[in-house]
């Protein structure tokens, strides 16, 4: 299997974060329309989906550049304990106290285009500290990020308002039945660039079509509210990049949501995640448009496997079944990009 970056440009709000298994789910929905966008149609490659996924993709990531022009990827921090991250804290008990309120704000790893984790090396960084970075960068306003309430961030939260309309009439109706509501949205400015890392079987089908799924994606809107707007990308481009081998790895970091099987790993560490889904499509909008509820481990989790083939295979989890009773063929990415590492243990 083939690893890339798709990077992308947000075009407005998203109503749906971009995780891996949305992203999936979406792009099988183009193969239903589209089935020459892979080799053998959606239906048999679903069939042999747990065994052998022919396409995994991660969740979105920033990818920004240093003040000295270097590209990087920002990453969430892995699911480690803290003393596994930062265990040469020095003073005092009051300055170790001080120094963990300012570690826990660094949310984000420096990740170099190797995909490198060295957790020795890395640099551990808060939001305010990637948009310096890009500000020193770009040394004009900042185009990445909103400034809110609570401070410099990444991305801006915000209430949409929506009020039902009478189609009959044009009007919010009489007696009463004026009602608005709120969607929650978020946004990024424009100058944003976010990488997908797709992992691909060339027997099955090729980046170019693969891109050609996602372009659709954009176009028509991702995730809730696209048919209103929402959602919407554009691809800037795609690079094949190397899944680094480090001879001395024994964990693997997951770059989205994740179920790993049943005796696959000797340890974990990760926050869960339970993935409410909603069919898309025509089915969004039948007698039973929501799934049954899956229980996951959110990206950045950090496993450590049983067998050395995970370590290679790019991948790590496992395919779910039994997530729909309107259809009950129906699949859910339970697999993540895993990227191998060493954690001294």
């Amino acid at each position: 299997m083939k690893l890339y970056d798709v990077t992308i440009h947000p075009l407005s709000a998203f109503g749906t974060p971009l995780k891996g298994d949305t992203l999936f789910g979406q792009f099988c929905w183009q193969v239903a329309y589209d089935p020459g966008l892979v080799d053998g149609g959606l239906e048999k490659n679903l069939d042999r989906y747990c065994e052998s996924p022919f396409l995994v993709v991660s969740s979105a990531y920033p990818k920004l550049k240093s003040p000295e022009g270097k590209s990087f990827y920002a990453f969430k921090k892995p699911d480690l304990p803290f003393n596994t991250l930062f265990p040469d804290l020095k003073g005092n008990l009051r300055k170790q106290v001080e120094e963990r309120k300012i570690i826990k704000s660094k949310k984000w790893m420096r990740i170099s285009p190797d995909l490198t984790i060295d957790l020795k090396k890395i640099e551990f960084v808060s939001d305010a500290e990637l948009i310096d970075s890009e500000q020193k960068n770009k040394n004009k306003d900042i185009t990445v990020i909103e400034k809110t309430a609570t401070g410099e961030t990444l991305v801006k939260f915000f209430g949409q308002p929506h009020n039902s309309i009478n189609r009959l009439t044009g009007t919010t109706g009489g007696g009463g039945q004026f009602a608005p509501y709120q969607m929650d949205l978020f946004s990024y400015r424009s100058g944003t660039e976010f990488s997908i890392f797709v992992l691909l079987d060339e027997k099955v089908t090729d980046i170019s079509r693969v891109v050609e799924g996602f372009s659709r994606i954009g176009c028509y809107g991702y995730g809730k509210d696209a048919s209103i707007g929402k959602g919407r990308f554009a691809i800037q481009g795609n690079i094949e990049v190397n899944l680094p081998m480090p001879s001395s790895a024994n964990a693997l970091y997951c770059l989205a949501p994740c179920v790993p099987k049943a005796g696959s790993y000797s340890d974990s560490f990760y926050q869960p995640f339970v993935r409410f889904g909603r069919h898309g499509d025509r089915v969004a909008t039948s007698a039973q448009p929501f799934k049954n509820p899956v229980i996951m481990a959110d990206e950045g989790a950090v496993f450590l496997p049983t067998e050395k083939d995970y370590l290679t295979c790019g991948y790590f989890g496992s395919g779910i079944t039994g997530v729909s009773k309107q259809q009950p063929k129906a699949m859910a990415q339970g697999y993540a990009v895993s990227l191998p590492f060493n954690m001294e243990v």
